[in-house]
């Protein structure tokens, strides 16, 4: 992607250089040229093209207005009118709120939303059971928390058909069915329908978009429009993680958002009905080659598990705390990469939220098996 030309002007010194340092760390995309001298400032767009040109009110003049080689006009507002011509953006704010308004003013300005975008290297992982009750919610949500506490950009992303985190996430700009709706739609960009609804959760620092309006919006999307709602995010380029928890059905939407993945966890807890399920579900893999791959990625999350160390944990791939791998098959030819006990902080998902530094250690075998495939 070819770098976008960005003018900045600013009469604040202080100020310019503080948003300058910030862009040229965080927007690798754009190539910034400063100015505070107002002569100067309008010699150089006399002789180039400029894709976004970011000045505070007192540059902001008739004369900048009607040059018709600037594709974006922005006014750093500080509650003054906005000038004619220009597009308002509030001076004082977050730095990374007001970078990431005017990359979405220009992603709409241009119908392209490359400025948003760019070379995704975000890992997936999903989790993923046949049987319910396993604790994927709880345990996906408490990975998106520890990875997000750790100082890792986290997008957390819950598709199950009836969802179970609806009263947990508040909604931002937009929602889910925004973002379907996107996709679904010709003409209309999902990348900038994404950004807009993204929010972060404020205690874990997490990102997230708020459930869709109706639990149907999810039965009516296609297999490949959640491949293309999962690409949207991680074309993104924000995000290190992206953490998608799924219902248990297993279908055609299913397969494909398991075949997005770089690591599939299933959790597995201690009784007769869940462990039968999941190694009925493993039979699979001996019956459909174009599985194949799908399981080679399952990775086993003993859950719930009560004959543990200290502490009600014990890590690490192959160590059991119940012996089901040996009771039932074709676990046996599955890895184990956790064990986890009961703990009280899972009884209520809001206080999964507050606990990523206690949760960490429970997680980090997730988050280094994660780290390590590509």
């Amino acid at each position: 992607m070819t770098k976008k030309k960005v003018v900045l002007a600013d009469s604040d010194r202080l100020y310019q250089e503080c948003l300058s340092d910030y862009f040229m760390q965080k927007a690798p995309q754009l190539e910034l040229n400063i100015f505070s001298d107002r002569d100067l400032l309008k010699a150089y767009i006399n002789e180039t093209d400029i894709d976004i040109l970011i000045v505070d009110e007192k540059f902001a003049d008739e004369d900048l207005s009607a040059k018709e080689n600037i594709k974006l006009k922005i006014v750093l507002s500080a509650g003054e009118i906005c000038p004619q011509g220009f597009v308002s953006v509030a001076k004082y704010q977050k730095t990374e709120n007001l970078l990431n308004e005017i990359l979405l003013k220009y992603a709409e300005a241009t119908g392209s939303n490359e400025v948003v975008c760019g070379n995704s290297c975000t890992k997936t992982a999903v989790f993923y059971s046949p049987s319910g009750g396993s604790g994927k919610t709880v345990l996906s949500l408490g990975m998106a928390v520890c990875c997000a506490r750790a100082g890792i950009n986290t997008f957390y992303l819950n598709l199950e058909d009836i969802d179970s985190v609806k009263g947990l996430f508040e909604n931002g700009h937009g929602s889910m069915s925004d973002v379907l709706l996107a996709v679904k739609t010709k003409g209309i960009n999902a990348g900038i329908k994404l950004a807009q609804a993204v929010a972060k959760e404020p205690h874990s620092g997490l990102f997230y978009i708020a459930g869709p309006e109706s639990i149907s919006e999810y039965c009516e999307t296609s297999s490949s429009e959640m491949a293309s709602l999962i690409n949207t995010i991680k074309e993104k380029s924000e995000y290190d993680v992206l953490i998608i928890d799924l219902s248990s059905s297993f279908n055609e939407k299913t397969v494909k958002i398991l075949s997005e993945a770089n690591v599939i966890f299933t959790p597995v807890i201690p009784t007769e009905s869940a462990t039968a399920k999941l190694s009925r579900f493993l039979d699979e893999a001996m019956l459909h080659d174009s599985y194949t791959r799908i399981f080679e990625k399952l990775r086993i999350v003993q859950n719930r598990t009560s004959s543990l160390h200290a502490g009600g944990m014990n890590f690490g791939a192959g160590r059991l705390g119940s012996g089901l791998q040996q009771t039932y098959g074709p676990l046996s030819k599955t890895s184990t990469v956790a064990c986890i006990g009961e703990m009280s902080v899972f009884l209520r998902k809001a206080d999964i939220l507050k606990s990523g530094d206690m949760l960490f250690p429970v997680f980090r075998p997730l988050i280094e098996l994660l780290n390590e495939n590509k």
